[in-house]
């Protein structure tokens, strides 16, 4: 099978920033992901004195590339100092949902058809609201209906904490009031119930962290058919809950499973904290336990793991304070204590860059904030959006993708091309992917049949095994290592009829072993010898494992510029000085 090799690019815009970012905007301090599109808060803005606040409206993300700007920009209509609007914002479809500390929250509807800078359509307010109640600190939007927090409200004792529910927001308009108030059948004074809020369909979930002393949540279902005051249907606690875990310091509900985080969890360090995982709370009652509960293995004192979640069916996007965020995939089948399958960290962070402070996940998209990042100007804050297929299996089929500026260490395979065919990805200049986790390696067409995907490595590729075709029977999957590519890998296999290419002064097999050997690599080869076996390519039985050839008059310098690649079988191809060469497994 001949391979056309396109290298236009897919976007998957990286880097979100503001237009007008500033110093201290603090831009990434709360983000939210529905689809393709993203909202991102940046509570420092200073519109109308400091702290005013903005949030910002990015759409299509997947034709976007590089780093890109807001479409609209969201204001309070009354925005003034100290406001911190952005502070809390939620998105589903294209409206938005943003609180702040001004006991205020601010429905944005239509932002598809907005452009420049827009303010809101409904401002939500509490019917019983004082002073402090720290209304609209956490929002959370489920399609027209929204659920706020007050952790601070007095109903059941000084900061015992409530939260409100708000139906239709579609059809509403100006200033408008809860439908159902929401508060703990056990309240207390200091719970601070509603300290975290999330809704998901008609049910609503409220984090009360210092309920007990280890904090507790609570679960509302049937909010639509509400009214006035209700509280709730089930009570969720950690098993091993223990004094100052701030268990409900974050929630996240999705249909029928829910998240919740513990920052100061100690049971693998000191406040290195841990999530716990619910399965079934639409059929549950009274209090429960968790299903599985979520650690980082990288964990250490004061990572606060779980001071940002998100879930989305059974997985889950996880934040603390340690620069690093961690995806967890599989949880409808986890159960115990389980680690994570990513571990995410900016390609241009560093310690204190506050990466993973905010995440969201909704499909295969996630957002993650970093209010301390680069941004647009210095210290003004940054996001990042990356497609988890990019970083797990990317088998979508006659698709084009480039990944930048998130690097990630992977605990399971990383599979470019598993059953279909025609699966390019870009790794950007700057990226360093790691896939380390002892049985486990990098694919390029995984599976037989799976033909002509391909991995094009700029930045750093770090792994045990890589692996270049099926010895099964596929043909056309390549490794492609530019200039700036580096290849720190233990082994790779090269199957027959797939391909290795190399950017550089590679003219024969000698050069070839010795740019894998050298001392930033130190890289066997594997071949498939025929007969189902791997044989290590050495310079005496190369000629018997790989086929070349050798044209020292095509001219091009780059490799985007070739227009065609050698089909399976052919071998060498030199390009002048900055050349490619292209080994492939010669069939016996």
């Amino acid at each position: 099978m001949g391979f056309v090799c396109s290298f236009s690019s897919y976007g998957d815009a990286q880097e979100l920033t503001a237009s007008d970012g500033a110093f201290n905007d603090l831009f990434g301090r709360k983000v939210s992901v529905f689809s393709d599109s993203g909202l991102i808060g940046a509570p420092g803005d200073s519109n109308s004195g400091f702290g005013t606040g903005s949030a910002y409206y990015f759409k299509e993300l997947g034709g976007a590339s590089g780093a890109v700007n807001e479409v609209v920009k969201l204001t309070a209509s009354n925005g003034t100092g100290g406001d911190f609007f952005g502070d809390a914002v939620s998105l589903f479809g294209d409206s938005a949902l943003v609180g702040g500390d001004d006991n205020s929250a601010y429905y944005f509807a239509n932002l598809n058809n907005a452009n420049g800078s827009v303010n809101e359509n409904v401002t939500l307010t509490a019917s019983d609201l004082t002073a402090g109640d720290q209304f609209g600190d956490v929002v959370s939007l489920a399609g027209t209906s929204a659920l706020l927090g007050a952790p601070r409200d007095d109903d059941a004792g000084s900061n015992s904490g409530s939260a409100y529910y708000f139906r239709n927001l579609n059809s509403s308009s100006g200033s408008v009031v809860e439908n159902v108030k929401l508060t703990a059948s056990d309240g207390a004074a200091n719970d601070q119930f509603g300290f975290s809020v999330s809704a998901s369909g008609d049910s609503g979930l409220a984090g009360a962290w210092l309920d007990n002393g280890r904090g507790s949540a609570y679960l509302f279902r049937n909010l639509d058919n509400a009214t006035d005051a209700v509280t709730e249907n089930v009570k969720l606690i950690a098993s091993d809950g223990q004094a100052g875990d701030r268990f409900g310091f974050s929630v996240s509900l999705s249909g029928n499973s829910a998240l919740v985080g513990a920052t100061e969890h100690g049971s693998v360090a000191v406040q290195a904290g841990a999530v716990y995982f619910f399965r079934d709370v639409s059929s549950a009652s009274g209090t429960v336990t968790e299903d599985a509960k979520l650690i980082a293995s990288d964990g250490a004192v004061g990572n606060d793991l779980g001071s940002a979640v998100s879930l989305f069916g059974d997985s889950a996007l996880v934040g603390g304070d340690a620069d690093k965020a961690y995806y967890y995939e599989n949880l409808a089948t986890a159960g115990g204590t389980i680690t994570e399958t990513l571990i995410l960290t900016a390609a241009e962070g560093g310690t204190r860059f506050t990466f993973g402070d905010a995440v969201s996940v909704e499909g295969d998209r996630i957002i993650v904030g970093a209010q301390s990042g680069n941004g647009a100007t210095s210290r003004s804050g940054s996001a990042y959006t990356a497609l988890i297929s990019n970083m797990t299996t990317l088998d979508v089929g006659d698709v084009v993708r480039t990944h930048e500026a998130i690097n990630f260490q992977s605990q399971t395979d990383w599979v470019i091309g598993e059953t279909t065919d025609d699966n390019s990805l870009t790794l950007s200049n700057g990226t360093v992917i790691t896939v380390d986790s002892v049985g486990h390696s990098i694919m390029i067409g995984a599976m037989a049949g799976s033909d002509d995907n391909s991995l094009t490595v700029q930045g750093t590729v770090r792994a045990i095994d890589l692996v270049i075709g099926a010895m099964a029977g596929n043909s056309g999957n390549q490794l492609i290592i530019e200039a700036s590519g580096v290849l720190d890998v233990t082994n790779v296999f090269l199957a027959g009829d797939n391909q290795l290419l190399i950017e550089g002064d590679v003219t024969d097999v000698s050069d070839l072993l010795t740019y894998l050997t050298s001392t930033t690599r130190s890289t066997d080869l594997f071949a498939d010898d025929g007969l189902g076996n791997w044989e290590l390519v050495t310079l005496g039985n190369a000629d018997s494992l790989l086929s070349s050839s050798f044209d020292s008059t095509t001219g091009f310098t780059t490799i985007g510029n070739i227009s065609s690649i050698p089909e399976p079988g052919a071998s060498v191809l030199l390009l002048g000085f900055t050349a490619m060469t292209s080994l492939s497994r010669r069939r016996k």
